[in-house]
């Protein structure tokens, strides 16, 4: 394995650890939101907030829709 190989595999795994860690905190911040309020709440504030974010780049047109 030369030297960027092995570049290339090391930062591949960090950024699977870096995306799992990231999934496992959302799966935790979902289930103890979920205690709080329904599930359907959570669910259009995901919805509207997915849809604020990627309104953005469509508003300052780097995106054409």
């Amino acid at each position: 394995m030369t030297r960027a190989n092995a570049n290339r595999t090391a930062i591949g795994i960090v950024c699977a650890i870096v995306c799992e860690c990231l999934y496992g905190t959302a799966f935790m911040f979902t289930k103890q939101a979920t205690d709080q309020v329904s599930m359907l709440t959570l669910l259009s504030w995901r919805f509207f907030l997915a849809f604020a974010v990627m309104s953005i780049p469509v508003a300052l047109g780097w995106l054409k829709v």
